[in-house]
């Protein structure tokens, strides 16, 4: 069926594209060739979205500073 539908499509554009002149025929060959031999590149690698912690700090150090960055506090925030 898919084959069908395929050879359907291609035959339509045909139809619509014969009546141009050779050299706008070959120039949309070579721009079809290009982005058939060129496919996309796709990263849909979700782990290429984490990585490992860098830091030059020992882990005693980061958790030392991390306790001192907190503000204790008994004021309630707006919420935006």
């Amino acid at each position: 069926m898919t084959q069908t539908v395929n050879k359907s499509k291609a035959s339509s554009y045909f139809q619509i594209l014969k009546h141009l002149d050779n050299k706008t025929m070959k120039e949309i060959i070579d721009i079809m060739k290009v982005s058939i031999e060129t496919p996309e590149k796709k990263n849909n690698d979700f782990s290429a979205c984490f990585g490992t912690w860098e830091d030059d700090r020992s882990v005693d150090q980061i958790v030392d500073d991390i306790y001192s960055a907190r503000v204790n506090s008994s004021e309630i925030e707006e919420l935006l």
